[in-house]
């Protein structure tokens, strides 16, 4: 493991490292017709055999009926006030159950443009979290890196962060790493976000965390994305 200069980021997935300002161009039509095909084509290179989009999780306080009854007898409006509950105690929610719960029809390329435009048919409460902009679920990120073991081995990698992913904002930052230390570069990195971008330097697969979205979006093989979409129902999805 090794911190290396950005400038060795590799030229076929440079490009890719924000969805703002200087962007791969893409046909703004296609975001109105298949806005998860719009979005692999703004956060990846079109280098491999098949792409997903991993939805980052919403998040519930579960209540108990005390501290509901605690929060009215305070005057506060469980729709209003600010949240107050410790954020390691809530409890993630897939998008599709999420919707369920909060009584709204679930369809994902919907779903998907909700969280862009950030027009959710719901109101949040205030034990309610949002999906994480820039944050992938810890789990999702074992899973990417156990299954880039099972089929590639013990690659190296090459982690980038943009500045704005960064705990100070300062800089951004750029590391080389094999498969195997992944987890612990970023369990060790001072900052909550997702790297903005994790690539195997063999082009065997990528992942892009855009500190935009509330998704990312990684390609790879077939075999490998299938797994990895099998694994996490209703969390991952093949696009098509």
């Amino acid at each position: 493991m090794e911190r290396i200069n950005t400038d060795e980021i590799k030229n076929w997935i440079a490009p890719y490292l924000t969805v703002t300002g200087d962007t791969p161009e893409v046909n703004k039509i296609l975001k109105d017709t298949n806005i998860l095909k719009y979005f692999q084509e703004l956060t990846l290179p079109n280098i491999f055999e098949k792409y997903a989009i991993i939805l980052h999780s919403f998040w519930i306080f579960n209540l108990t009926k005390n501290q509901i009854k605690r929060l009215n007898l305070e005057g506060k409006d469980i729709l209003k006030s600010e949240p107050e509950f410790p954020e390691n105690e809530y409890n993630s929610i897939s998008w599709c159950n999420f919707y369920k719960f909060k009584n709204a029809d679930f369809e994902l390329k919907n779903a998907v443009e909700n969280s862009v435009d950030w027009k959710f048919p719901f109101k949040q409460m205030n034990n309610e979290l949002y999906p994480g902009e820039g944050i992938m679920d810890n789990k999702h990120l074992l899973e990417i890196s156990g299954l880039g073991l099972k089929y590639f081995g013990d690659e190296n990698l090459e982690v980038y962060y943009t500045f704005l992913a960064t705990n100070n904002w300062d800089e951004d930052k750029m590391y080389r790493v094999k498969t195997s230390e992944l987890i612990n570069l970023i369990e060790n990195e001072d900052t909550e976000k997702t790297p903005s971008l994790i690539y195997s330097i063999d082009k065997n697969w990528a992942i892009n965390t855009d500190i935009d979205l509330q998704f990312s979006v990684i390609g790879g093989n077939e075999n490998f994305i299938n797994e990895l979409i099998n694994n996490n129902p209703d969390e991952i999805y093949a696009i098509i």
